[in-house]
């Protein structure tokens, strides 16, 4: 099948200022796209002209941002081309990160384009490069052995290895790792919530019911009584939870014991660690096999909130670069 486009633009409409920084850079050096903000016109079927643009173009191009990683809507988008190469031969998805984040399930599997802290220039070098289908230089490379009419240094020799990382470097870079999982999983409950306040206000007023009830017991005690546009919205919260928020917790816990140093960095390290431990094995034990759960909150009942101050503590050990007072 012939596509007429090189590529389709996928990204999260809070990331327009990128995406649409990548479609002019990829316009300028004479790729061809699909890109919503400049295609999908006043007056067109918005779900048909998306799928027109993915089923039309050679490649699809994710601009990876936690916000992209929060919404379940997006991944339609790469999912198909991600279908017609499964094992990553043609380079068919092409993830370019944009913002601190980690990746999960397949997306996982697919190495991604990294432009976070560069300048503009640097940017736009590096995304066209990841474009081009090898990334052999232009030019040849610097000889690295020493040249025979070289006249010695002076001073000590260079060590034969670079030193390694220090146990500082290390933590800083288990922090920002920690950081990044905690903002997709912010992001992921933001989205998660605002799909919760939806149901509840809709099964309430449509029931009648004036009592009050937590979010998770209302929608069990109720959920034989949805209505289609109701489990919908159901389901898609229980995915949010089964998919995004179940992943992100187990790699933060797996982060957090692999990882003890930073225990004496973030002195609330500890509790999310119970936190998370409490929240995993109560998904396993009740939310799985409870299908009318779609929600999954863990601290009112067991005493065992998330710290939100571990976010403070973060930000102030990677400003700083030493433990909190």
């Amino acid at each position: 099948m012939t596509r007429s486009r090189d590529f389709f633009i996928s990204y999260n409409g809070k990331d327009v200022q990128w995406a649409e920084w990548i479609a002019w850079t990829l316009s300028d050096a004479g790729y061809s796209h699909y890109f919503q903000k400049w295609d999908f016109r006043p007056g067109g079927n918005f779900v048909l002209d998306m799928q027109r643009a993915a089923a039309d173009s050679e490649r699809t191009l994710i601009v990876l941002t936690p916000d992209y990683l929060g919404a379940l809507y997006t991944q339609p988008e790469w999912a198909a081309a991600f279908a017609r190469d499964p094992t990553g031969d043609k380079r068919l998805v092409l993830p370019v990160r944009v913002a601190p984040c980690e990746t999960t399930g397949m997306l996982r599997t697919i190495v991604y384009c990294d432009l976070i802290g560069l300048s503009a220039d640097q940017a736009r070098t590096r995304l066209l490069d990841a474009l081009r289908p090898t990334g052999k230089p232009d030019a040849a490379p610097a000889f690295p052995g020493q040249e025979a009419a070289q006249s010695p240094f002076p001073g000590p020799a260079a060590p034969a290895h670079p030193p390694s990382a220090t146990a500082s470097d290390a933590l800083q870079a288990a922090a920002r790792e920690l950081r990044a999982l905690l903002d997709t999983s912010g992001t992921t409950f933001r989205a998660q919530a605002r799909l919760r306040d939806e149901l509840a206000q809709r099964t309430r007023r449509r029931l009648g019911i004036t009592a009050h009830f937590e979010f998770e017991e209302l929608f069990d005690r109720f959920f034989d009584q949805f209505e289609p546009d109701e489990l919908r919205l159901h389901r898609t919260m229980r995915a949010y939870t089964e998919s995004v928020l179940h992943d992100y917790n187990q790699r933060t816990l797996d982060l957090l014991e692999r990882s003890p140093g930073l225990a004496d960095e973030l002195p609330s390290s500890g509790a999310l660690r119970l936190h998370l431990v409490l929240w995993l094995a109560k998904f396993k034990d009740v939310f799985l096999p409870t299908r009318s759960m779609c929600l999954l909150y863990v601290g009112v009942e067991e005493g065992v909130r998330f710290p939100r101050e571990i976010e403070v503590e973060l930000d102030a050990f990677l400003r700083d670069g030493r433990a909190i007072p």
